[in-house]
């Protein structure tokens, strides 16, 4: 059989680049986490000055609201779109250009004569949240080695809790000093020089090449688990910001507060928030799906308890210290679960993520705000539970999912292979095939599985595959034609795993992970001692020869 050369895939968002060796950038880290701070105080300035805007611009509290939810429908529709716009453009004139569209945002916002001047400065502000945060964890891994990607998005996300707990208590003080105005206008510099230190710290990032297809996030509610796991977000999102948007106007209506209480509770709620955000890692490791099915509980027991209880400060203030202690950590718990549930498919997740993110926050707001018109706060908060406690259940059905597909994928050759090394057994196998694989000068004898996607690929020898690095964990390439599958979830990719992912996709790791991706188990090389040096950081040409 004549040997047959073949192309590797364009690849995705978290290919490596061929021949690229990226330096460490972390002067563009900390201008990014800049412009994250920014961002997010920008986003959530209006929660705090609802009151003031909505006198000011002749329009009520829940209109003034709804500048929430524009933002959150831009940010929706960009964050579905950025990956075409990102595959034609060097990303660090993208991200500049968002970030100079920030301080665009917020000067109309600031200088507005009218209500739709104030919408459409909102709605610019909505296209960076949707832009930024779509691009930003495929932005660390270009700006930095993959072994200090965590490091670089655990910065970003710094950024995001810090302006979580300074946002809305600084714009309370800063309005009663200069105006909703002059608030607004003080965040404008803070963005012009995070303008300014990206221009200088961050590389040039030229955009990559995609697979076909790549780019389409609603591919992933295919998946039964992904579908409910997204339901389960956005209706999170949904019942906390039809609270949240609209809890000034509870403060001073209800509570009788004045600014500087108005201010100490805010700044209660959001270093409730960050101490929430550090210590949520822990609870998920004891229990991941009772940690996030309690959260939304406690938020609507609370939000049922400031009914009752909203006249008197000392227990508003509790309360909403508790609620900004699990608000705010929960992202990071659905952040995590894009990681457990995709970690292939990242980018595409956290797209899907920030427009369902987006979405929901933009309906909360705008039903919340008709509530609040209508029929005052405690409708709100009424509604507001009552999509807590659905999140809670979706949750439930998301964790009934995630086992269902665990457990319902066990009876797989590759993970009584897998049992039977870890016991120290011979390979659980009625026959036995053997063949090469060879990178460069390194040759490592393969042991192949007894199915028909084995079979199959073992007739099609010799056989040479251009691969292209894959997550710094695997090398992959694409066959011309497709073997027969049989898709089984492994959980642990263990270092020297031969698999087919899908039909087509050859993907050779030489890294030890978990992983809940499903693959078709082909084989196994024997001793993978070396491998890894072998296939490298970039792309590997691999030859598959008969022994």
């Amino acid at each position: 059989m004549t040997a047959q050369a073949i192309g590797a895939p364009a690849g995705s968002a978290f290919l490596e680049h061929q021949g690229e060796a990226r330096p460490a950038h972390w002067g563009g880290v900390f201008a990014m986490t800049l412009c994250v701070l920014a961002l997010i105080a920008w986003e959530f300035l209006p929660v705090s000055l609802l009151t003031p805007m909505a006198t000011d611009l002749r329009v009520t509290e829940g209109m003034a609201g709804q500048g929430i939810a524009i933002s959150g429908a831009f940010a929706v529709l960009t964050s579905l779109s950025i990956s075409a716009v990102a595959v034609r453009i060097n990303r660090k004139t993208l991200l500049l250009s968002l970030t100079a569209m920030m301080c665009l945002s917020g000067a109309i916002v600031a200088l507005a004569p009218n209500y739709l001047t104030y919408m459409a400065g909102r709605a610019l502000i909505g296209v960076v949240v949707g832009g930024f945060w779509s691009m930003s964890a495929a932005t660390a891994m270009q700006l930095v080695p993959p072994a200090k990607v965590p490091r670089a998005l655990a910065i970003f996300n710094g950024g995001n809790a810090l302006a979580t707990v300074v946002a809305a208590p600084l714009g309370s003080y800063l309005a009663s000093i200069v105006g909703w105005r002059g608030a607004f206008f003080c965040l404008v510099p803070v963005a012009a020089i995070a303008f300014v230190w990206q221009w200088f710290s961050l590389p040039a990032m030229r955009a990559r090449p995609r697979a076909p297809g790549s780019g389409n996030v609603f591919r992933l509610f295919r998946s039964r688990l992904v579908t409910l796991g997204m339901l389960a977000v956005g209706v999170f999102f949904m019942g906390q910001f039809a609270f949240f948007t609209y809890l000034r106007p509870f403060l001073e209506a209800v509570t009788r507060v004045d600014v500087s209480t108005l201010s100490l509770i805010l700044l209660t709620l959001g270093v409730a928030g960050f101490l929430g955000t550090t210590v949520i890692g822990r609870f998920l490791k004891r229990g991941f799906y009772g940690t996030l099915t309690i959260i939304p509980l406690m938020m609507g027991a609370i939000a049922l308890m400031l009914i009752a209880l909203g006249t008197s400060v000392a227990a508003t203030t509790v309360l909403l210290g508790v609620w900004g202690l699990a608000a705010t950590a929960a992202p990071v718990g659905w952040w995590t679960w894009i990681a457990r549930t995709l970690p292939q498919d990242a980018e595409a997740g956290g797209g899907l993520m920030v427009a369902v993110v987006q979405l929901s926050i933009a309906l909360g707001s705008t039903v919340g705000g008709v509530l609040f018109d209508t029929s005052g706060y405690r409708s709100i908060f009424a509604f507001s539970a009552g999509l807590l406690v659905v999140g809670a259940l979706l949750v439930l059905s998301t964790a009934r999912a995630d086992h269902a597909e665990a457990c319902g994928e066990k009876s797989i050759p590759a993970s009584l292979v897998v049992a039977a090394a870890d016991a120290g057994a011979a390979p659980i196998k009625p026959k036995e095939s053997r063949m090469w694989m060879t990178v460069g000068e390194r040759r490592f004898a393969v042991t192949l599985a007894d199915n028909a996607a084995a079979n199959a690929f073992a007739a099609r020898l010799p056989l040479t595959l251009d691969m292209a690095e894959l997550n710094g964990n695997e090398k992959h390439a694409d066959l011309p034609k497709p073997l027969p599958a049989n898709a089984t979830r492994p959980g642990t990719i263990r270092n020297g795993d031969l698999m087919l992912y899908g039909t087509k996709t050859v993907v050779v790791f030489y890294s030890t992970f978990d992983s809940s991706y499903s693959y078709t188990y082909l084989g196994r090389v024997d001793d993978p001692a070396g491998l890894a040096q072998a296939l490298g950081r970039r792309g590997a040409r691999v030859e598959f020869s008969n022994p």
